[in-house]
């Protein structure tokens, strides 16, 4: 995990718009319910977690990043950003736990569908 504080020149976003039952997947919503921002000259925080490649099952391998302004008015899915001046801070965690969830929803969902172009396109917001 890392932790960016800092100001940055521009941070490109997005952000998807809540959903209801029945939920369409991500790469659905993303075609028609996201909302791009573009932030100049902004003073933030942007968190980030890395996954390794053998992680790829668990999530998207590489680093994901989301950013809050600094008075929580805004915030969204890091697309693209340039750092004028911040702060590092980095936890090498070792291991997580993780707890799934206990629903007919997630009980039914059918983990044998190949998502990977899909989540690509997600995390890239193309």
């Amino acid at each position: 995990m890392i932790r960016l504080d800092g100001y940055f020149g521009n941070m490109r976003v997005r952000s998807e718009r809540p959903q209801s039952a029945p939920y369409r997947p991500l790469a659905k919503v993303m075609e028609t319910d996201q909302t791009l921002f573009t932030h100049k000259d902004i003073r933030d925080t942007v968190v980030g977690l890395y996954c390794p490649v053998y992680m790829n099952q668990v999530n998207t391998p590489g680093w994901h990043l989301h950013f809050v302004s600094e008075d929580r008015t805004q915030g969204g899915h890091v697309l693209d950003l340039s750092v004028t001046q911040a702060e590092l801070s980095l936890d090498d965690t070792g291991g997580f736990a993780m707890l799934l969830p206990d629903n007919p929803m997630f009980r039914n969902f059918d983990f044998s569908v190949e998502q990977a172009e899909d989540v690509r396109k997600v995390e890239q917001g193309q």
